[in-house]
């Protein structure tokens, strides 16, 4: 074989590693993912009443925090 196959040789198995290890990743990812969720879920369903919890508590929290603040305190006067 001449060096130009060889090279090419090498070139398609470098991205066939990295094809397969991308796979990896995105299927170790949607695992994770999943598992999440169900903890989640289980979370929810073991102590419903902690507040931060439910999604109309994060929503609130997320206003909360995202709201600018009033004229009085802000220190760029």
């Amino acid at each position: 074989m001449s060096d130009a196959a060889w090279l090419m040789t090498a070139c398609a198995v470098a991205w066939l590693g990295i094809g397969a290890y991308l796979l990896h990743l995105a299927r170790r990812t949607a695992a994770l993912e999943a598992r999440l969720r169900d903890l989640e879920e289980e979370a929810d369903t073991a102590a419903p009443g902690i507040p931060g919890r439910s999604t109309p508590d994060r929503q609130s929290f997320v206003e909360t925090v995202s709201s600018p603040l009033p004229d009085a305190e802000r220190d760029d006067k």
